[in-house]
């Protein structure tokens, strides 16, 4: 039984634990638990019961420090659902997301809790991060995702904008709305989130790099591609459905002449750009000169993209 504290700790981290060599746990953990913010609560779930060793180490820890509270599913039930279990009982203001692999910088937590604070519009938010291999080492790129809540937005169109294991949520969001994970994407959930999200308040990242992403060969993006790849096009699906409904657009994606209707809409032309390729990526529609310009690095050239998508409607007489 969990005992209740009488004062609630600022954040509630979150983390999942499968199968992770006890190495990397170990420096994961310890990252958490060495961070320069100290009121938090940490809740560890187990996934794996087959897994001795990640027990016997998650256990010591927690001997050690009362703020780990530990959670054993007694049969695996996958990511989802265990990090929906581990919401149930979070009692801290933000939920902040961490992988047993990944590596948190010692002010994580203080910098990340400070902007929620004071930024009030804000209902999640991640960072930068950088990536390391199996040994640690780091390959020295500093993945930067957009900062802005409409540029994230409009990522959302066609993938994911904030990584998951960077994230921070404000709790009380998710209990008074009821949105947790949602239980039907067993890859991919934290986009599926973002979308839900995104739909009650801003979404920012940090121009700070706060993690270290651990690259692994044996990662789901990796094994399970193709399934996941399924998951993303559903959510992709909803939410563009869900944009457009919601700018009184009620089209049907089996007729190709819903392009005409996205076109002369008074959406941003932006967010015209990443409909219709988050359209392609799913449909995969037989333009091929179309299909061709909008394979094209959105993020690097979308001028580029904005005039062809101009010229094209043009010729199209659309």
């Amino acid at each position: 039984m969990r005992k209740m504290n009488s004062a609630l700790p600022k954040i509630s981290i979150l983390m999942s634990v499968y199968n992770e060599p006890n190495e990397w746990l170990d420096i994961s953990i310890s990252s958490i638990l060495d961070q320069t913010f100290q009121d938090f609560e940490f809740i560890i779930i187990l996934d794996n019961p087959l897994s001795i060793d990640n027990k016997n180490l998650v256990k010591n820890f927690q001997k050690k420090d009362k703020r780990i509270f530990l959670i054993e599913n007694e049969v695996n039930i996958g990511l989802t659902k265990s990090l929906n279990k581990g919401l149930g009982i979070a009692s801290g203001k933000y939920i902040v997301r961490m992988d047993g692999d990944d590596i948190s910088n010692p002010d994580r937590l203080k910098k990340q809790f400070e902007y929620m604070e004071s930024n009030l519009r804000c209902v999640a938010s991640g960072t930068y991060f950088k990536l390391i291999d199996e040994k640690g080492f780091d390959f020295g790129n500093t993945i930067k995702l957009p900062l802005s809540n409409e540029k994230i937005k409009e990522l959302l169109f066609i993938d994911n904008a904030i990584a998951h294991p960077t994230s921070i949520i404000r709790n009380d969001i998710l209990k008074e709305k009821g949105i947790k994970y949602n239980e039907e994407y067993k890859y991919s959930q934290d986009y599926g989130l973002w979308c839900e999200l995104s739909k009650i308040g801003e979404l920012n990242n940090l121009p700070n790099v706060l993690v270290k992403y651990r690259i692994s060969k044996n990662q789901i993006s990796n094994s399970k591609r193709n399934e996941q790849q399924l998951i993303v096009k559903k959510i992709r699906d909803n939410y563009i459905k869900d944009y457009l409904l919601s700018n009184l657009i009620d089209i049907d994606f089996e007729n190709k002449n819903y392009l005409k209707f996205i076109w002369r809409s008074n959406i941003p032309i932006n967010f015209k750009i990443a409909i219709v390729k988050g359209i392609i990526l799913n449909r995969k529609l037989n333009y091929s000169s179309f299909t061709f310009m909008v394979i094209l690095n959105f993020r690097i050239i979308p001028k580029i993209n904005k005039l062809f998508l101009e010229k094209y409607f043009k010729n199209k007489n659309i």
